[in-house]
């Protein structure tokens, strides 16, 4: 097995122990044979363009080793190169002459929601470990198209309003330092400035206004919290929140409890896609910021194969 790991080594903390742990978890990977390259993130693509190498030079697998940022931009590429090859264009019969590689991940960031719902371990050799018994298993992926017609791709969760604000105004440095704390204490500091937008959101024919909207294709939000009690893995969830401060503070707490969508102010409505038509509201997928709505989601089955044991729980 050829594989490309890229790796972000400034998500999550503690340097130069994730080095470590990660010298470990290749070592494993080569003594059952395989051929491991790495490669780093950089500050203007992320993973994008070390996954387009991977994909021009006919790797088998790329590994995305960090948070669900890093995941989302490996996997998006991936996504889009699948895409590309029912286009009749000179890059499509490119890539028809080599396959597109499979996808594996190696959690390393701050809330690994994706990992958390496909129950690949923390621990690089563990995940290392797991791998080396994988074959191919599609997942569904979500697909966000913009106002301008641009389209991005993620792995777990898009949100607009007060979270996507959050994830905004906070401070890089803040985020490696603290880690997940450091999203309470952005949002404790936001929390009585921030005016709730009232958002116009179609859907199955209809409309509705919320002050929050998410997006759900994982069972976890913020990292260990689960946005339903009881639901299957990477199957969608579409909740509408009503603003304002006493509501934010009891939803909260439902979150906190597992019940979100059971809180006062929340609404949570039956599709595969919806869309936010109202402009100008902060937007985030994946902890990511991502610009601004209007947004359309979509919920897309089946389209990106991803390294798993036959045998693995979650499957």
């Amino acid at each position: 097995m050829r594989a490309l790991l890229i790796w972000n080594p400034y998500s999550g903390q503690k340097l130069e122990r994730r080095r470590h742990l990660l010298d470990a978890a290749i070592g494993i990977l080569r003594a059952e044979g395989w051929q491991v390259d790495v490669a780093e993130t950089d500050a203007d693509s992320g993973g994008r363009r070390s996954a387009q190498r991977g994909i021009e030079q006919g790797y088998d697998v790329l590994i995305a080793c960090g948070g669900d940022g890093t995941l989302r931009q490996v996997a998006g590429e991936l996504v889009r190169a699948q895409m590309l090859l029912g286009q009749p264009s000179g890059a499509a019969r490119v890539l028809t002459e080599a396959k597109i590689p499979a996808f594996a991940v190696f959690p390393f960031g701050t809330a690994n929601v994706f990992a958390r719902e496909i129950r690949v371990p923390r621990n690089p050799a563990a995940a290392a470990r797991l791998l080396v018994r994988g074959r191919p298993h599609p997942i569904p992926v979500g697909r966000v198209t913009y106002g301008n017609g641009e389209t991005e791709y993620f792995l777990a969760v898009a949100s607009a309003g007060f979270d996507a604000h959050i994830v905004r105004s906070i401070a890089i440095d803040s985020k490696r330092r603290w880690g997940q704390l450091s999203y309470v204490f952005t949002g404790l500091r936001e929390f009585f400035t921030y005016r709730h937008p009232r958002m116009t959101v179609g859907y199955d024919g209809t409309s509705s206004e919320a002050a929050l909207v998410i997006f759900g294709l994982t069972r976890y939000y913020g990292g260990g919290f689960r946005l339903t009690s009881v639901r299957h893995p990477l199957s969608p969830t579409l909740l509408l929140l009503r603003g304002g401060r006493a509501l934010l503070l009891l939803q909260s707490l439902f979150l906190l409890a597992g019940h979100l969508h059971r809180a006062p102010g929340v609404r949570q409505v039956r599709g595969s896609h919806l869309e936010i038509l109202t402009p100008g509201v902060d937007f985030e997928l994946d902890g990511d910021e991502a610009g601004s709505t209007p947004v359309r989601l979509e919920y897309l089955p089946d389209t990106l194969n991803i390294l798993l044991p036959e045998e693995h729980h979650w499957l």
